[in-house]
């Protein structure tokens, strides 16, 4: 099954050879900076519901959430 985006009414899934959707960022593995992403994320679209036997840390956000000031 291929990744799908986090954010809640993204309908990004990573596919290769699709260039919209190529970029996908997995979450940090600091748990401080997990926290920060999953507060902005809910704080502007909201989270997708994620599935019980989905682990967070594997969970990804498309490129498209994230400005040029972001790196």
């Amino acid at each position: 099954m291929a990744p799908k985006c986090i954010v809640n009414g993204c309908d990004s899934v990573s596919r290769k050879g699709d260039p919209k959707h190529a970029f996908f960022y997995g979450m940090p593995s600091d748990e401080r900076r997990m926290k920060l992403w999953l507060s902005v994320i809910d704080s502007h679209s909201g989270l997708r519901p994620i599935r019980k036997h989905c682990k967070l840390q594997n969970a990804v956000v498309c490129g498209m959430h994230f400005g040029d000031e972001s790196f």
